[in-house]
């Protein structure tokens, strides 16, 4: 929720009222003064301290406390595997599930828990490198770029969903990935073809013009 609201707020900061820009803009501020003066701890510590008032665990900031959210389910050794695999894969990388070769060994689960990770694997540092740049790219422009607003709703949406998979699951069994890409695909069929009736229309446009100075 907290990376959709901060998504959501980039989006429409410019339509907003100045005034709710003003107070944006300043909280960002403070909020980072806090960061840097009291430190990523003292607030977890805050954090923890009022969930649990309320009668409530969370185990992620507890183990952000005691420094142990990277060995969660023995994820250092995966990560560090993983990027050994990365740079022993070569340009084209493994295959399709070629950490679960390798992983297996060491996880139950058998794949890396992080999507970049996973991605370079399988499609090595080339192919695997261009794609994530180009869905970055793509995430970009039709969240926040998008003429038509309905397609970054939806995009936002799915993109939202498959921010897990940085820290856990894999690409290959998630729906809001394959939604997403599906999404990409189709806005730029959509972009090319509306680009494509926009040039026939001009050239219309201009062919009647020409007769008419012609019959002139």
């Amino acid at each position: 929720m907290g990376i959709f609201g901060i998504l959501l707020i980039l989006r429409f900061f410019k339509e907003m009222d100045m005034r709710l820009r003003v107070f944006l803009i300043v909280a960002s501020i403070f909020a980072l003064i806090l960061f840097v003066g009291i430190g990523l701890e003292t607030i977890l510590q805050w954090v923890s301290s009022i969930i649990k008032s309320l009668g409530i665990s969370s185990r992620t900031i507890d183990m952000l406390l005691q420094g142990e959210i990277a060995d969660d389910n023995n994820r250092s050794r995966i990560y560090e595997t993983a990027i050994q695999m990365i740079r022993n894969g070569g340009l084209f990388g493994y295959g399709a599930y070629g950490d679960r070769y390798v992983i297996g060994n060491i996880a139950f689960v058998g794949y890396c828990h992080n999507i970049i990770l996973e991605i370079l694997i399988d499609f090595g540092i080339l192919l695997g490198g261009i794609f994530c740049l180009r869905m970055f790219y793509a995430s970009i422009k039709i969240m926040f770029f998008a003429q038509e607003k309905e397609w970054g709703d939806i995009y936002m949406i799915l993109f939202v969903s498959v921010t897990k998979l940085f820290l856990s699951g894999s690409f290959w069994y998630s729906e809001a990935f394959w939604g997403a890409l599906a999404v990409w695909i189709s806005y730029k069929k959509a972009v090319k073809k509306k680009k494509s009736q926009m040039e026939m229309k001009g050239n219309e446009e201009w062919t009647i013009v020409q007769r008419r100075s012609h019959q002139g």
